[in-house]
C-alpha cells in the first residue's frame, strides 16, 4: 500500500532534500530518480474506483464469514440464563438447523453490506478528497483523519441503519421471511420508526471505524519508520505488503471493538428486542444488562464479535488492496 505521491519527499545522494510539490515538471524530469518518476506517473484511483473495490472486498468478507455473524448474534441476544459460549452456540445451531442454519439470512445481509459499504466508501472518498490535502494518510494530522472518518461513518449510518435493522431481524427470525418480508413486518409493527432502531447508538459507534482507520494509518507509519531504520529507502519503506496491512487492520479492529463493545451489544438488543426494547434509551439497556448479568454481561459475545470483525476487516482490506493493485497496473 504505497502512500500517495503528494506525500513524497526525496533525498538525493548528495544529501539535500527536495519537495515534489515545489518542483517544476522540468525539474522533476531532470532531478528525480526513475522509481519516483514512475510512481508520479501512476494514475490515482478515483473515489468511485475505491468505493467499488471496497464494496467488493466487503461482500467477499461478508460471504466467507457469515456463519461467525450468525453465532455472534445468537450469543449477543441469548437470554440471561443461556450460558452457551461461542463454540457451544455454533454446535447448537448446527445440531438444530444443520450447516445451512449458519447461513440463514445471508441474502438479506449481502444486500445490507453492499449498500452500507458502497455508501461509506463514497462518503469517505468525498470528504477526504475535499478536506484533506493528503487524503487518509499519515501526512494528514491524526485529529483530522479521526474527525473525517467519524463524519463519513455517521453520514453512512444516517442512510443505511434501516438496511441493518432489516438484515439483523431477518437473520434472527425463526422463519427468516427474507429482506422484503422482514421490512413489511417491521413497518406493520412500528411504522417508519421501526427502521431506525438503534440510530443514536450507531451514531456513537461511528467512532469505532474512525478509531480503526486512524490506528491503521498510524501503525503503517510506524512500520515504515522501522523499515527505514533498517536501511530501506523512503519509497520502499512505504510500499506495504498486503500481510502488513492485514496485521495492522486486525490489531486496530480488535482495539476498536474492545473499546466500544458495550454499545455494540446495546444496539443489537435495541434493534432486535421488539417495540418495548426499541423504546428504551441505550443507557437504560446497559444498566439493565449490568444489573441482570453483571458487568461481564456488557461484554457477552465479544469473543465471537472479535473473531468476526478482525477476520472480516482483514479480508475486506485484502480484497480492496488486491483490486486496487490490479487497477493501478
Amino acid at each position: 500500500m504505497t502512500s500517495p505521491v503528494d506525500d513524497i519527499d526525496v533525498t538525493p545522494s548528495f544529501g539535500s532534500r527536495l519537495n515534489v510539490e515545489e518542483m517544476s515538471p522540468e525539474d522533476k524530469a531532470s532531478k528525480l530518480p526513475l522509481p519516483v518518476l514512475q510512481l508520479l506517473k501512476r494514475p490515482q484511483a478515483s473515489v468511485l474506483t475505491n468505493a467499488v473495490s471496497g464494496t467488493i472486498g466487503s461482500m467477499l468478507a461478508e460471504a466467507v464469514l457469515f456463519p461467525l455473524d450468525t453465532v455472534k448474534l445468537q450469543v449477543q441476544t441469548a437470554s440471561m440464563d443461556d450460558s452457551k459460549g461461542f463454540l457451544e452456540t455454533t454446535l447448537h445451531v448446527v445440531r438444530t438447523a444443520g450447516l445451512s442454519g449458519l447461513y440463514k439470512g445471508l441474502g438479506g445481509s449481502m444486500i445490507k453490506e453492499t449498500i452500507h459499504s458502497m455508501n461509506y466508501w463514497l462518503f469517505h472518498g468525498f470528504l477526504f478528497s475535499r478536506f484533506a490535502k493528503y487524503d487518509d494518510t499519515s501526512k494528514t494530522s491524526t485529529m483530522s483523519r479521526l474527525l473525517l472518518n467519524l463524519l463519513a461513518k455517521q453520514l453512512n449510518w444516517l442512510c443505511t441503519v434501516p438496511f441493518e435493522v432489516i438484515s439483523t431481524v431477518n437473520q434472527l427470525s425463526a422463519t427468516s421471511p427474507g429482506f422484503v418480508g422482514t421490512a413489511l413486518i417491521l413497518y406493520k409493527e412500528g411504522g417508519l420508526g421501526a427502521f431506525y432502531r438503534g440510530l443514536a447508538v450507531s451514531m456513537l459507534l461511528a467512532i469505532n471505524p474512525a478509531i480503526m482507520n486512524t490506528l491503521i494509518t498510524t501503525i503503517l507509519k510506524l512500520f515504515a519508520a522501522v523499515r527505514q531504520s533498517w536501511g530501506a529507502d523512503y519509497l520502499e519503506a512505504r510500499d506495504h505488503s498486503i500481510a502488513a496491512v492485514g496485521v495492522a487492520t486486525a490489531f486496530s479492529k480488535a482495539v476498536a471493538t474492545a473499546l466500544t463493545y458495550p454499545l455494540i451489544r446495546a444496539k443489537v438488543l435495541q434493534q432486535t428486542g421488539g417495540p418495548a426494547m426499541a423504546s428504551l434509551r441505550f443507557a437504560v439497556i446497559l444498566r439493565r444488562v449490568a444489573a441482570a448479568e453483571g458487568l461481564a454481561g456488557l461484554y457477552r459475545g465479544m469473543l465471537a464479535m472479535s473473531y468476526k470483525t478482525v477476520l472480516w476487516n482483514s479480508l475486506m482490506m485484502l480484497g480492496f488492496l488486491s483490486l486496487a493493485i490490479i487497477h493501478r497496473q
